[in-house]
C-alpha cells in the first residue's frame, strides 16, 4: 500500500490506530498462537487511518429546500382557532394568547392571558384551555386548532399522563374538547404561528389578567406577514 497519503494525516489519530494495530497483533501471536506478518499489521493500521480520515473529512453537499411558511385557512364550516404562549426570558413572566377566525379568514374572535410565573409548555395549554373556554361558551361546532408546540399536541391527542406535572390543565383541555362535536387539534411549525405569537405578546404590557379584544393596531404588520408568508 502507498502510505503517501497519510502524509496530511495528523499523528494524533494515528497514533491510536497504531496502538490498536499493535494490541491485536501481540493478542494473535500470544493467545492465538497465530503469527501475522508484520507488514499485514502495518497494511491494516495505515488503512483503517485513511478510511478513518475518509469518513471524517467528507462533507456531503448540501441540498436546499425552498419552503413557504404562511397562515392556514380554515375549510367550511371549520373556524379555526391558533393559540400561543410567550415567556420573558429574564423574569419568567408568561402569557397566553389565541384568535378564532373563520373560513373566510374574517377575525371572530381574539383573546391574551396573563399568567404569571411559569414555563413555555404550560402557556400553550393555557392558550388552548382559554380558547377550549371560549368556543364551548360560544357553541362552536366546528372547531380547528393550530399549536406549535409539539409536546403540548402530544399530551392533548396521546393517552392520559396523570403523573405529568401539568396534568390537570391536560384534562381540562381534554373534557372541554369532549364538548364540541368537531374538533381538530394540529402541529403547526412556529413560523406559521406568528398571529398568535403577536396575541401572547401583547399580554406583557396589559394590566387586566384577561381581555377578549378587538384586532389590536400594533398587530397589523405581524397579521399581515403572517397571512402573506413574507
Amino acid at each position: 500500500m502507498d502510505h503517501s497519503a497519510l502524509l496530511h494525516i495528523l499523528w494524533g489519530a494515528t497514533f491510536c490506530f497504531v496502538l490498536w494495530g499493535i494490541w491485536l497483533h501481540r493478542n494473535n501471536l500470544v493467545h492465538k498462537l497465530n503469527p501475522i506478518p508484520i507488514t499485514t499489521t502495518v497494511d491494516t493500521i495505515f488503512g483503517k487511518v485513511v478510511e478513518f480520515w475518509a469518513a471524517k473529512t467528507y462533507h456531503p453537499p448540501k441540498t436546499h429546500v425552498l419552503a413557504s411558511y404562511r397562515w392556514s385557512t380554515a375549510s367550511p364550516p371549520f373556524l379555526k382557532l391558533n393559540i400561543d404562549g410567550s415567556v420573558l426570558g429574564e423574569t419568567r413572566h408568561a402569557t397566553a394568547g389565541g384568535l378564532f377566525c373563520d373560513s373566510k379568514d374574517n377575525w371572530v374572535a381574539r383573546f391574551v392571558h396573563r399568567i404569571g410565573i411559569t414555563n413555555s409548555l404550560a402557556t400553550e395549554l393555557w392558550a388552548l384551555r382559554d380558547g377550549l373556554r371560549f368556543a364551548v361558551a360560544n357553541y362552536f361546532t366546528h372547531l380547528k386548532i393550530e399549536i406549535d408546540s409539539s409536546i403540548a399536541s402530544q399530551l392533548i391527542s396521546g393517552a392520559p399522563t396523570p403523573k405529568h406535572y401539568l396534568s390537570s390543565l391536560v384534562i381540562d383541555c381534554k373534557e372541554l374538547m369532549q364538548q364540541l362535536p368537531h374538533v381538530d387539534i394540529n402541529h403547526i411549525i412556529c413560523q406559521s404561528n406568528m398571529t398568535a405569537n403577536a396575541m401572547a405578546r401583547l399580554g406583557h404590557d396589559l394590566h387586566q389578567d384577561f381581555l377578549i379584544l378587538s384586532l389590536p393596531p400594533c398587530c397589523q404588520t405581524v397579521l399581515y406577514s403572517g397571512y402573506y408568508g413574507v
